[in-house]
């Protein structure tokens, strides 16, 4: 009884610290949004896992999620920045991975498909993945015109 009772304790400790841990990402990642004048959405209300999976560029990756979307539209084009979820198998041991990514595809149905996707670079923490990517993807792109007055 005891040794069940410690690992109910154990996993009970575990699941509170890693819902601590995700809120304080959505927060972080919230206020990025903010700041960059784009939205945050917490799912994949655009359906971008299946949009992405052919541009998917690890090689094995199985079981594609998005989350934590924040988006914008800007100029003549609709920009992402998401998390990409992911298994991988490596010498028969499956692992969850988790990247940040970023397209952009036209607001109008022109001749033109979408960017390549990017992914963040994995030696970065996640969210730190967001903001290189854009740093390096998004910063020089067009605001939004406002209208007159």
């Amino acid at each position: 009884m005891a040794l069940f009772l410690a690992a109910a304790v154990t996993t009970t400790t575990a699941l509170a610290i890693a819902a601590v841990v995700d809120a304080a990402r959505r927060s972080r990642l919230r206020r990025l949004a903010r700041s960059w004048q784009m939205r945050y959405v917490r799912s994949d209300l655009f359906d971008l896992a299946r949009r992405v999976a052919g541009q998917f560029a690890v090689p094995g990756a199985a079981d594609l999620r998005v989350v934590d979307v924040i988006y914008a539209s800007r100029g003549e084009r609709h920009r992402y920045l998401f998390t990409v979820e992911y298994t991988t198998q490596d010498r028969g041991q499956r692992r969850r991975e988790a990247r940040a990514a970023t397209f952009c595809e036209p607001r109008e149905r022109t001749g033109f498909g979408p960017s390549p996707l990017v992914l963040g670079p994995d030696r970065l923490p996640l969210v730190q993945q967001y903001e290189e990517l854009y740093r390096t993807q998004c910063a020089e792109e067009p605001q939004q015109p406002r209208s007159p007055g």
